[in-house]
């Protein structure tokens, strides 16, 4: 119960921390990139350009 609590918690700060992120809404859920938590500061992340140059 209590974990859940805190990943809709988490969830909810990453959603409202990163609002221009229209690739990865659900960040916590995301198990490939982690280091989306430890990302309060950036709104745009550099995953965006690997993705980029990935496709």
């Amino acid at each position: 119960m209590v974990m859940g609590r805190a990943l809709a918690l988490l969830l909810l700060c990453t959603l409202f921390v990163h609002p221009v992120h229209p690739v990865h809404p659900v960040h916590p859920v995301h198990p490939v990139h982690p280091v989306h938590l430890v990302h309060p500061v950036h709104p745009i992340h550099p995953a965006a350009e690997l993705r980029r140059s990935e496709s």
